[in-house]
């Protein structure tokens, strides 16, 4: 599959990325997901990619005084694909290039607590693909989240 932001499909809704805003984007992809008909397993894997990527772009993307902290994101179906895109303007971040919270050799008794999201995103997901560039006027960072509802157990 050839994707780009620019591929045609679902509509990007425009949010800010603060706290405050969490509940209702999860919301609103919660329904979206819902509307797709999907099983609970897709469902549970989605929503948990959404808020990984979302809360490194709430913590990290913005500077904490800034107003204008902007997030876009879309969530739509083609073919046996499930494609999450999601957009910012904060400073460029690559969550996806984030190496694995627990090295190999170590047990899981031994390491610390956290970091493990972005390993579950990568696992959970049959692609994910990460840009920064121009959009726009803007340089942003782009996410994008492929599910592949035929490839992926639940």
């Amino acid at each position: 599959m050839v994707y780009n932001g620019n591929t045609p499909g679902g509509e990007w809704k425009e949010y800010r990325a603060v706290d405050e805003s969490f509940e209702d984007m999860r919301s609103d992809i919660e329904a979206l997901i819902d509307d797709m008909g999907l099983p609970d397993g897709y469902k549970m894997k989605l929503i948990l990619g959404f808020e990984e990527i979302m809360e490194n772009i709430i913590s990290y993307a913005y500077d904490k005084t800034s107003q204008a902290c902007p997030v876009w994101i879309r969530l739509f179906k083609s073919g046996n694909n499930v494609i999450m895109d999601i957009m910012d303007r904060g400073a460029p971040f690559d969550p996806l290039a984030v190496k694995d919270a627990r090295p190999k050799e170590v047990g899981l008794r031994e390491c610390k607590l956290g970091g493990y999201g972005i390993h579950l995103v990568k696992k959970f997901f049959t692609e994910c693909l990460y840009t920064y560039g121009d959009y726009g006027e803007h340089k942003v960072n782009h996410i994008t989240l492929i599910m592949d509802i035929d490839g992926v157990d639940v």
